[in-house]
């Protein structure tokens, strides 16, 4: 049962490390093109 916890609790964890890198990409998009202009 605690393996089947800590691998979902590393799965949560690793959602939040990708939907961090993709907000930041997405944010240096925006600052980027707005810089371009």
């Amino acid at each position: 049962m605690k393996g089947f916890l800590d691998s979902t609790l590393k799965n949560k964890y690793m959602d939040l490390i990708l939907l961090c890198m993709v907000t930041m990409a997405f944010l240096m998009l925006i600052i980027v093109s707005a810089t371009s202009v």
